[in-house]
Formats: C-alpha cells, sequence, structure tokens
C-alpha cells in the first residue's frame, strides 16, 4: 500500500521525500515498480518509441493506419487501433487538414472541348495515361500557379511547373518535364479539366503531333479527374497549409521536396497497395505482383 501511495502522488511530493517519511527504501519502491511494470506495459513502451519514429520520419502526416503498414514493413505486428490508442497516448496528432478549394477552371466560351475517354480508358501499365490540372498556391507574395501531371497507373507526379502566371506555357512546361521520364509514343492518353490553358493551340499542337489523344473532364465534374483532385488536396492539406504562408521562392523550394523527396518515392498510397508511387512503378518493371 504504501508503495501504491507514493506512486500515485510522486509528481506532487517526489519519490524520495515519501520514501523518507513513510520509513521506506527507494531501491525497494523501483523493484515495487519493475515488478508492476507487465510484458505488455513494456510492449507499449517499445511500440510507442517506434511510432513516434516513424511519425516524425513521415514529416507528421500519416495516421495509425499508415503507421501500422510501417510497423509491419519492419516485422511488427499490431493492429491500427493499437497504434491509434499510442499515438494519443503519446500526444501524435496529424497535422489539422482544413478545407481550401479554389476553382482555376476557365472553361467560359471555349468551344474546343474534348470528350471525356477517361470514362471507358483505364491504364494497364506506366505512362500509358496521363492525368493533369491546374492549382492555385498562396503565398506572403501574391499567388503561385502549379500544373502537374501524373502517370494515372502509378500516381507518380512526371512532371510539374510553379510560375507566376496561369497560361498554356505553364502546362507545356509540366509536360515537357513528364516527357523525360515517360517515352510519349507509348502515352495513348492524356486527360484535364477544360481549361482554356489545355485547349490553347501550344498544348493541342504538342499532344497532336506526338500522337497522343486529348481528353476532357464534363463541366463542372471533379470526379472525372479524381486523382489530380486528390493529389492537390493531399498536398495542401499535408505540406502546405501546416505551416504559414510564406514567399514564393520558399514555396517553390517546399514543393519541390513533396514531389522528389516525400511523394514520389516515400508516401505510401492506398491505391497501390500501401507502397509509393516509384516502388509500385519499379515492381511493375521487374514483373513482380504490385497488388
Amino acid at each position: 500500500m504504501k508503495y501504491k501511495f507514493i506512486e500515485s502522488n510522486r509528481k506532487q511530493y517526489g519519490v524520495e521525500r515519501m520514501c523518507r517519511v513513510m520509513n521506506v527504501s527507494r531501491s525497494g519502491y523501483h523493484k515495487w515498480i519493475k515488478r508492476k511494470m507487465s510484458r505488455r506495459a513494456l510492449e507499449n513502451i517499445r511500440l510507442g518509441l517506434w511510432i513516434r519514429e516513424i511519425f516524425k520520419e513521415k514529416h507528421e502526416v500519416y495516421g495509425n493506419r499508415r503507421i501500422r503498414i510501417e510497423l509491419l514493413k519492419k516485422g511488427i505486428l499490431c493492429n491500427h487501433k493499437r497504434v491509434r490508442r499510442l499515438m494519443r497516448e503519446n500526444g501524435l496528432e496529424v497535422r489539422q487538414k482544413r478545407k481550401y478549394k479554389v476553382s482555376t477552371t476557365d472553361s467560359k466560351g471555349n468551344t474546343r472541348i474534348f470528350l471525356n475517354w477517361l470514362k471507358t480508358q483505364k491504364p494497364d501499365r506506366p505512362g500509358e495515361i496521363l492525368v493533369s490540372d491546374i492549382t492555385y498556391i498562396p503565398t506572403t507574395e501574391g499567388w503561385l500557379y502549379l500544373a502537374a501531371v501524373m502517370d494515372l497507373f502509378t500516381r507518380e507526379i512526371l512532371g510539374y511547373a510553379v510560375e507566376n502566371f496561369m497560361g498554356a506555357k505553364l502546362v507545356l512546361r509540366a509536360l515537357n518535364e513528364a516527357f523525360k521520364k515517360v517515352e510519349p509514343q507509348k502515352v495513348k492518353l492524356f486527360h484535364s479539366d477544360r481549361g482554356k490553358q489545355y485547349s490553347s493551340d501550344s498544348v493541342i499542337k504538342t499532344l497532336s503531333n506526338l500522337g497522343i489523344k486529348q481528353s476532357m473532364s464534363r463541366k463542372g465534374n471533379c470526379y472525372d479527374n479524381a486523382a489530380m483532385e486528390s493529389f492537390f488536396h493531399t498536398l495542401k492539406t499535408e505540406w502546405l497549409h501546416p505551416l504559414k504562408i510564406t514567399t514564393k521562392e520558399k514555396t517553390k523550394l517546399r514543393i519541390f521536396d513533396y514531389f522528389e523527396i516525400f511523394y514520389n518515392r516515400n508516401r505510401i498510397h492506398s491505391a497501390l497497395g500501401y507502397i509509393s508511387p516509384v516502388e509500385f512503378r519499379e515492381k511493375f518493371e521487374t514483373n513482380e505482383n504490385v497488388y
């Protein structure tokens, strides 16, 4: 009973002081503590340390399910409910997401609309179908505009461009970056929304000369380009919004880190069986089972 009282009040009065007043030894108290601590409690301490390490390594954006996958990769078995409880006990909270949506599609008066071929075509290999979109990013020095091109099969971002303007050149820059990683001759379809940037002479000519069929979402239907919508949402809520809005240059560096270091190579994706886009592509190329 004495040791139990000391344990319950040690923060208020201190262990040494209470041991002296109650005429018990500190060594006896510590032996009682060790006996009291169960195997399960020790496992929770060790597991909590692993969870904290993974959480920090993944930039505080992984929830309990993704952390569980990372633990399994290390040979540590546990369910997501236990991970969730230990995250809560260790004060590990995923960066808060907030709603942020600005429409970038300006199709008013645009008569150069392509059919939505994405409804009937699905990719069977990397580089077969590319999807693209443009989004706004606020900075302390004004807006930045980001165009990105994604491989729909691997969800890898093949090319992107960040500029102060939102014209056809922005899309072409992202496309040219993508074509450094995938052979244009193997691309069957390029899908986007109905923005005027994607129906400009330069973009249409570039795709047509390469023999790439162009496809566009239905008017006002974000689900037709769900992969890109989801990507931009994740970029903003995980990577950009949790930090204070900063300068254009620092924002560009932050975007570079996300694409080149974290998203493509490290961030596991639920649609890919919880592996990263690059790992998914490499497994496919080596004929490994990717699902």
